[in-house]
């Protein structure tokens, strides 16, 4: 009963905002080599970041930041400005639950961001003015019931069809992608009627962050891949390499069939490692590049062989740090960023660490090399604590890094990456 209240006070656009915090600026960083000792420039933020986005104009930044302990707990929008030479923390603004995964619609007036009960719609341009009426309303999708319980169903990651048609919501604990119809978000409904289905991602029996969580749209919006933790539609192979678990999936989704056939929208799986979390497509929508937490390590698989062959799509696996988390294609796609986060205890991992504080490292892979099966490791970077998620800035010059336990977002140039 307690839960199904806490659920029914999403529906509330209305939300105590933060007061606004001091402007503090930093200088942008300059383009000058890392050494093996030093770390990008950190601008502090006001709780733990989860993610990043930007505008398409490269002028406004926004971070989900998780401000208080509990899936249901408290969390706030952080909104940064590039001024100049500058990058400055304006203000936040307070958001229902867990803020995670965000996505803005491209013509940057939206911005959704998953809340683990469903997703927060915000209005960009009053963002940027001020947290007052920034919350346009929240969505929620039903939760399914498992053993006579409500189960929340942790909505982690958003993305957007390039149309601005749809959003994908990606659902960890219940298998399921939502799909967001976006014309009657634009109408503000954000009802039931703004729901306009469920993708099963995962069917049979799930157990708690099993199902979706990691997405990507192709560039020619014709299909969304999706990585989940465990796939439960897997009864083959040796259970024991992930702990008792069977592997991961990364899934393909027609997204012709959406809204109209979402029951056969999936068109494949292909085993993904243990753990899969984060995916990465190449400019190409060719390959698409998977980080395997429980693996350590990271998978690129032929998309033309996974929507038909899914068997024989994997083309490379690299070992990587401990835990990887977050991937981003760099330098044009000759180089792959991830972040190590060191978030699970793995003995298989050298640089694996029982501190939650200690610093991490982005490891970063020559694309071509990976491909090939040659070595392709070309160096890390030292950076904060629990590094999480990578967003590139428009034209690619920057990436923005979210070290979730040090509470910084850290800034890096790609043109002098390892």
């Amino acid at each position: 009963m307690l839960l199904m209240i806490l659920l029914g006070a999403c529906n509330s656009s209305a939300a105590t905002n933060h007061p606004a915090h001091a402007t503090s600026c930093m200088p942008l960083p300059v383009s000058t080599a890392y050494k093996p000792s030093s770390s990008p420039l950190t601008v502090a933020v006001p709780g733990h970041p989860f993610a990043s986005t930007i505008t398409s104009d490269g002028q406004w930044i926004f971070v989900s930041l998780d401000s208080s302990n509990g899936l249901l707990g408290s969390g706030s929008l952080a909104v940064l400005q590039k001024q100049g030479t500058n990058i400055c923390l304006l203000r936040t603004i307070a958001l229902p639950y867990h803020p995670l995964g965000m996505a803005l619609t491209h013509d940057n007036r939206l911005l959704l961001v998953a809340n683990v009960t469903g997703v927060a719609v915000i209005d960009v341009a009053q963002a940027r003015v001020g947290a007052q009426g920034a919350i346009l309303g929240t969505i929620q999708e039903d939760s399914q019931v498992h053993s006579n319980a409500a189960v929340v169903k942790e909505a982690i990651e958003v993305v957007v069809a390039g149309d601005d048609r749809y959003a994908f919501v990606s659902n960890e604990n219940d298998g399921t992608v939502g799909v967001l119809d976006l014309q009657r978000v634009r109408q503000h409904d954000f009802g039931s009627g703004a729901v306009a289905g469920q993708i099963p991602v995962n069917n049979g029996p799930l157990n708690m962050n099993s199902g979706a969580v990691g997405m990507a749209i192709s560039s020619d919006n014709r299909y969304l891949y999706v990585t989940s933790r465990i796939n439960t539609d897997d009864t083959s192979g040796d259970r024991r390499m992930c702990g008792d678990y069977p592997q991961g999936s990364l899934a393909v989704i027609d997204i012709a069939r959406v809204p109209h056939d979402l029951p056969h929208a999936v068109l494949a799986h292909a085993a993904a490692g243990c753990g899969p979390v984060r995916v990465a497509l190449s400019s190409s929508g060719t390959v698409a590049w998977v980080t395997a937490q429980g693996s350590n390590k990271v998978l690129a698989f032929n998309t033309a062989q996974l929507r038909g062959h899914a068997d024989h799509a994997l083309l490379a696996s690299v070992p990587v740090g401990s835990a990887p988390t977050g991937i981003i294609l760099a330098d044009n796609d000759a180089k792959v960023v991830v972040t190590n986060s060191n978030r699970i205890n793995n003995t298989n991992s050298q640089s694996a660490t029982n501190d939650p504080m200690a610093p991490s490292t982005l490891t970063i892979l020559d694309a071509k090399s990976a491909l090939a099966g040659r070595p392709a490791q070309l160096g890390t970077i030292t950076v904060g604590a629990f590094p999480r998620e990578l967003t590139g800035t428009p034209g690619g010059q920057t990436l923005y890094l979210t070290n979730f336990n040090s509470n910084t977002l850290s800034l890096i140039n790609v043109e002098a990456l390892p």
